[in-house]
């Protein structure tokens, strides 16, 4: 693997998850899973991408956030497109705050 790789990690959904099946990038360097909305993200995976310690993340959700009907609380979302923006920009947050601590 070319070093450039060991420092990038590719962080989402079923479109990222889906470089592991390109072979495009290794394993180890992708977290994702189909069907990822960022509000799970958020809750369960935001340390699995701090213990890999990335220079440099790429993060591709936001898709299967549209599609809820409900958040996890089981309230409906009126506004998918704000609920998807705000979730994503709280992982963003998440993730940068991580690394500051």
């Amino acid at each position: 693997m070319c070093l450039f790789l060991k420092i990038v990690y590719f962080f989402g959904d079923s479109i990222t998850e889906g470089l592991n099946y390109q072979e495009l990038i290794d394993d180890r360097n992708v977290i994702a899973d189909a069907g990822k909305v960022t509000a799970i993200a958020l809750e369960d995976d935001v340390n699995k991408v701090v213990e890999k310690n990335p220079e440099h993340l790429f993060m591709s959700f936001g898709i299967n956030d549209l599609l809820m009907p409900m958040d996890l609380e089981g309230n409906p979302i009126d506004h998918p497109v704000n609920y998807s923006i705000d979730n994503y920009s709280k992982l963003i947050q998440k993730v940068k705050k991580s690394f500051l601590i």
